[in-house]
């Protein structure tokens, strides 16, 4: 006799529940009347899956939100089923699970985090108090008590905890042909900032007494005696410690350029009380006499407290 066991499925990236089944360790998604369904309709839903594992749960799970705006979890037990082949990689075991942002998927249980391999290995080992996601990292930044360090998708501690502060990892194009990207993290200890890469390697030890983590086209703002200027990838200073403020960091397409080959990116800065841009080449450039906008690239942008509030195609 086939062993039966109710279960809910959940998409989380339409943060929708389905009623489902479990027979043999096959997951099966349930009509209203509990007629077994197709998961193509499931499987087209996960797209943005690209490794086809969805999250499922046995037991009892309130889906309302607490003060801190998370579930109210109860008895559940959370796991991983395969979109097309419908059986358990993951079996039930974790107080919850997210979703696979790579080819590790962070887990909880008894309060701990760890992660599990698309093949369902747990692969680091449910200890520590929080954590990050990997991403297409190879490192991620992880927490005991009040220090953060760094670890690989094997466990292994590359950075023991010690920091004050780790961000996730940053995407960061390298300059090859095509989509290609190194990884870097701002860390913060005893109170001054620096640099990781996702190799374990220090881009710039924490000096600075501000910073900011890196654009996709590789400059972090970093501030030292009260300035801020612009670091690359390597660690070299781009742009001197000169400006009184950085604020956000945008974009824009150039008039009559199509979509990717007209795209402008840039900081904007705060120079002699004024703002103005730092562009992808940094090139820094400012308002011209008394006006409160720059003239770049056929666009006329109006920046106020660090931010561009219009952005206008000069004719």
């Amino acid at each position: 006799m086939k062993s039966k066991q109710p279960c809910t499925i959940y998409n989380c990236e339409w943060d929708e529940y389905y009623d489902g089944i479990i027979i043999d360790d096959t997951v099966y998604v349930l009509d209203k009347e509990g007629n077994i369904l197709p998961t193509e309709q499931l499987r087209w839903e996960a797209w943005y899956n690209i490794i086809p594992l969805m999250q499922f749960y046995t037991s009892s799970y309130d889906r309302e939100k607490n003060d801190q705006g998370r579930n109210k979890r109860a008895s559940s037990q959370w796991g991983f089923f395969h979109l097309d082949t419908r059986k358990i990689i993951v079996p039930p075991a974790f107080d919850y699970v997210f979703p696979f942002y790579s080819d590790c998927a962070k887990v909880v249980k008894n309060g701990k985090y760890g992660f599990v391999a698309c093949d369902g290995r747990l692969v680091v080992d449910t200890v520590w108090d929080e954590t990050c996601h990997f991403y297409d990292a190879a490192l991620c930044p992880v927490r005991k008590d009040s220090k953060w360090g760094l670890i690989d998708k094997t466990g292994k501690e590359v950075f023991v905890p010690q920091f004050d502060q780790v961000d996730e990892f940053k995407a960061i194009l390298n300059g090859e042909e095509g989509l290609h990207f190194t990884y870097a993290a701002l860390v913060m200890k005893d109170g001054k900032y620096g640099f990781i890469d996702d190799k374990g390697n220090y881009i710039l030890p924490p000096k600075f007494d501000d910073a900011r983590g890196f654009s996709i086209e590789g400059y972090a703002p970093v501030k030292g005696n009260g300035k801020w200027g612009f670091l690359d990838h390597t660690g070299a200073i781009v742009v001197p410690l000169q400006f009184d403020a950085v604020g956000e960091y945008g974009m824009f397409y150039m008039p009559g350029r199509s979509w990717g080959k007209g795209c402008v990116e840039f900081f904007t800065v705060m120079l002699d009380g004024r703002w103005g841009i730092m562009d992808s080449d940094s090139n820094v450039i400012m308002p011209d006499g008394n006006v409160s906008y720059i003239i770049y690239k056929g666009m006329k942008l109006y920046i106020k407290n660090g931010r561009v509030t219009s952005k206008l195609a000069v004719e």
